[in-house]
């Protein structure tokens, strides 16, 4: 029985390739949902369901971390159903570009050959934005347009509650904006363990900076 958990499945055909792949808060009820009796399905639902040898599974911390690696594992693996049972719109991506001095997080439906960096696609917009709302309170990135950033006096009410640095008004320099945003982009990456070992890097930086600050008192 899978467990009442979020986490990524796999549905595989019998050589054990992924048909495929979704996230879910409780893999139990979402992979119950998809064989459920009496369902009215589509032709390429039951196509799908048809050939479905084995189910696979990745519990996961978060929702967050279920709809990063689902995306990363289609992007793998690309999987035809995770296209067949969709419409063709194109799914939404995430841009950042980090040649920027502070940069923001785009949503945009199309990758183009710009030096961004594009994470994705994800197939659920609204899984998407509930997550982007949860990483701001980790990485405080900026949502405030250009002119915005430009023309600012004073700090947005973003920074009053601790969802943006306040690049606009000098609170964070370009340097650190850019080291934070260089290790969202780790974790959208799913690289954590990476992450981790780059903040336990500054940690040790600023406990060795405090220490030399000590010392010359």
């Amino acid at each position: 029985m899978l467990p009442d958990a979020a986490g990524v499945y796999i549905l595989r055909d019998a050589a054990g390739r992924p048909l495929y792949i979704g996230k879910a808060r409780s893999l139990r009820n979402r992979v119950r949902s998809h064989f459920q009796a009496g369902r009215s399905l589509e032709a390429r639902a039951i196509s799908l369901y048809s050939r479905v040898a084995s189910v696979d599974y990745i519990t996961t911390p978060s929702e967050v971390d279920a709809l990063i690696l689902e995306s990363n594992l289609i992007k793998e693996h690309r999987p035809d159903y995770n296209i067949k049972l969709r419409d063709d719109k194109h799914f939404p991506y995430l841009k950042i570009d980090l040649s920027q001095d502070f940069p923001r997080v785009e949503v945009v439906r199309r990758m183009k050959k710009d030096g961004a960096r594009y994470f994705g696609p994800y197939t659920r917009a609204g899984s998407l934005r509930e997550t982007l709302r949860t990483l701001r309170r980790v990485f405080p990135y900026r949502t405030c347009t250009d002119h915005r950033m430009r023309t600012a006096s004073r700090p947005c009410l973003d920074y009053q509650i601790r969802r943006c640095a306040g690049p606009c008004v000098g609170r964070v320099s370009p340097e650190d904006y850019r080291a934070m945003m260089e290790e969202m982009c780790l974790f959208l990456e799913g690289r954590q363990a990476d992450l981790v070992s780059r903040l336990r890097e500054r940690m040790e930086r600023a406990a060795a900076e405090l220490e030399f600050e000590k010392a010359a008192e």
